[in-house]
């Protein structure tokens, strides 16, 4: 993903989301860019703000490392799993043939019916194996994300929402980040920011995750004295 197109698509990630909790907690949201917690991860962009209470909220943002997913997405919308399948197959059959026929001397009554066992094993494995590795492939920024410290996660990937329609890997990340607790959100061409599942609060609630952070004591600053401007 270049450099602009990045930038473009965390602006127009991080306005939704500003908006989003602005208008949850009736309460001014703060983004703060490229943080760093204090155990060495690095975080796209953290948004925090105040209840009510005077309690801290904050939310995590990543888009960094999904330029792969997107890629493995389309891909796999447009092709499916790859022919390699049909060539590993065929490959593989055409071997145990001649072995079968070269060792046994069988002849063709047990060289068909061996050769076609082979082949559909093949296929049917390689297929198997191909769609772990895609998964395991998508579901790495999911498996990252969730180490992160904040009340609530969300993943951001710069592609169009078309690509999730009947897309069976696409469905698999949707259902990963839910059942993990995560928001995920897509831009497309047209600058459109799709809402794909929200977070799950109820994982991370009620609990200060600013600790965790290297700019703790800056973030507190901007959000105290956006309190303190409010009572005066």
């Amino acid at each position: 993903m270049a450099i602009t197109e990045k930038a473009q698509m965390e602006d127009l990630a991080y306005n939704y989301l500003q908006s989003y909790y602005s208008t949850r907690f009736n309460s001014p949201t703060y983004t703060f860019k490229d943080e760093k917690t204090k155990k060495g991860q690095f975080i796209d962009g953290l948004l925090a703000l105040k209840e009510k209470d005077g309690a801290v909220f904050t939310a995590s943002f990543q888009a960094s490392g999904t330029e792969n997913v997107a890629r493995i997405l389309k891909k796999y919308k447009k092709q499916g799993v790859s022919k390699w399948r049909f060539l590993s197959a065929t490959l593989s059959a055409t071997l145990v043939a001649a072995l079968v026929f070269k060792v046994m001397a069988a002849g063709l009554v047990y060289v068909i019916p061996a050769t076609f066992i082979v082949l559909v094993a093949s296929f049917t494995g390689h297929t198997i194996l191909e769609k772990r590795f895609l998964k395991a492939q998508v579901l790495k920024s999911v498996e990252t994300l969730k180490e992160m410290p904040a009340n609530n996660l969300w993943l951001g990937i710069t592609i169009s929402s078309l690509v999730f329609r009947n897309n069976a890997l696409a469905t698999t990340l949707v259902e990963a980040c839910k059942a993990s607790g995560i928001g995920l959100i897509t831009v497309g061409k047209r600058s459109k920011v799709v809402l794909h599942t929200k977070p799950d609060s109820s994982k991370k609630y009620y609990r200060d995750y600013l600790v965790h952070y290297a700019s703790e004591a800056t973030i507190r600053k901007v959000l105290d004295s956006d309190t303190a401007m409010k009572v005066a």
